[in-house]
């Protein structure tokens, strides 16, 4: 008696991993052209940190 187990074909893995890049790259530009644009603001750490405690919810989805 033998059990054939159905084993997951390399193209299969190929594009679960482009589309997991897909994501990380969206992510990435959600991150740094429209969150860091909105919370930093240059030679001014002080209103940097207050604007990322008012927005603690953005900072965190950022990241």
């Amino acid at each position: 008696m033998t059990n054939r187990i159905a084993e997951t074909s390399p193209p299969t893995y190929a594009r679960v991993a482009g589309f997991g890049l897909l994501i990380m790259t969206i992510f990435t530009l959600f991150a740094e052209f429209y969150v860091l644009q909105r919370l930093t603001v240059p030679e001014d750490a002080a209103t940097t940190a207050n604007n990322i405690m008012a927005n603690e919810m953005l900072f965190r989805s950022a990241i």
